[in-house]
């Protein structure tokens, strides 16, 4: 194995590994579609590596060109995820040139698979092989197509994007992603414009295209992991004062509860479950519209009242054998970002 199929193979395998990490981090947080977009845009790195050794490998006119066309397939993928990952993680770039390069992408690729050859070359009439770093490599020799200007343009928009985004980031005060992300999306973004330089004669070196963004993928997988420690972490002190509130509750001999209006389900502590064991499930949240039936009992101020709290009775209606359960409870009521209204019952 000479050192470029190492090399080229090894960037492949990184980025694999890479997405399929994020990729299972995904399925266990789905709400989360970050984690997707990054493993999309590893994968198809992945893939424009693999591509590239075997134009590299080359020997025949037509093995080429069908590289050179398909290659453009796993592009499309990585520069669509690519600049979707920045608009939702980064919360930065302009959203006209997101969708300036998202249409002009999708236009390249289909123009790509109408054309005789690709879109980057009307015709492919040789092979030229030379001596790279000691090792021999394929690149083509043809005609540029006029339709692969496109292809140089939306490299220019999207080097646009990266500057614009790495700005807006910068000026929000992060200016650590600035650097990593940002300066990392720009590097790539300029390498990225040897492939028209190449494809026009200008250059005399083989297509490097996976490794123009592997810096990028290393780096926001960098920044991934640095979320997902921090979310762990977060978890661990969740858990911790969520025992020190029970501590608390137990102590004081009271049972908490919260009603999630918007999601429909209600939260209980454990010595508010042990009053009504027929009615409350342990150890789990309960769904107002599927596990029990509710009614509020009339009382001075009604939790719909404007009042930061009062005093009601809740008859609750769970199952056939208990008809009817009251627990007088003092209530509070308070809205978390001006959207959903939930209801704390501090005594049971």
């Amino acid at each position: 194995m000479n050192w470029i199929t190492a090399v080229w193979s090894t960037n492949a395998a990184a980025c694999l590994t890479l997405a399929r990490f994020y990729f299972v981090v995904w399925c266990k947080q789905r709400q989360n579609p970050v984690y997707l977009l990054f493993s999309c845009s590893a994968t198809a790195a992945a893939a424009i590596s693999a591509f590239e050794l075997w134009m590299l490998n080359s020997k025949t006119v037509e093995q080429y060109e069908l590289l050179v066309r398909w290659i453009h397939v796993p592009t499309f993928v990585l520069t669509l995820s690519f600049v979707a990952f920045v608009r939702l993680y980064l919360r930065a770039g302009r959203a006209w040139l997101a969708w300036s390069i998202y249409g002009l992408r999708t236009l390249v690729l289909i123009l790509n698979f109408i054309s005789a050859v690709s879109i980057n070359f009307t015709a492919i009439t040789n092979i030229r092989q030379f001596s790279w770093g000691g090792q021999l490599v394929s690149v083509p020799v043809g005609t540029p197509s006029p339709w692969g200007l496109l292809s140089s343009v939306s490299l220019l928009l999207l080097l646009i994007f990266s500057v614009d985004a790495t700005i807006t980031v910068w000026r929000r005060g992060d200016r650590r992603r600035a650097l990593l992300i940002g300066g990392s999306m720009i590097f790539g973004a300029m390498l990225a414009w040897h492939v028209p330089l190449v494809i026009w004669g200008i250059l005399d070196v083989p297509f490097f295209l996976g490794f123009t963004y592997t810096a990028i993928v290393a780096v926001m997988g960098y920044e991934l992991s640095n979320d997902v420690a921090r979310a762990a972490g977060l978890a661990r002190e969740l858990e911790i004062s969520e025992k020190r509130l029970n501590l608390a509750a137990d102590s004081a001999n009271l049972g908490m509860w919260e009603w999630d209006i918007a999601h429909d389900e209600i939260w209980i502590t454990d010595k508010g479950r042990a009053r009504s064991t027929a009615l409350w499930v342990p150890a789990q949240n309960i769904n107002l519209s599927t596990e029990w039936c509710y009614r509020m009992g009339k009382c001075a101020g009604s939790p719909g009242a404007a009042m930061s709290s009062s005093t009601v009775t809740v008859n609750l209606f769970g199952c056939a054998a208990l008809q009817s359960t009251s627990l007088s409870a003092s209530w509070r009521n308070w809205r978390r970002r001006g959207t959903a209204t939930r209801w704390r019952i501090y005594r049971a």
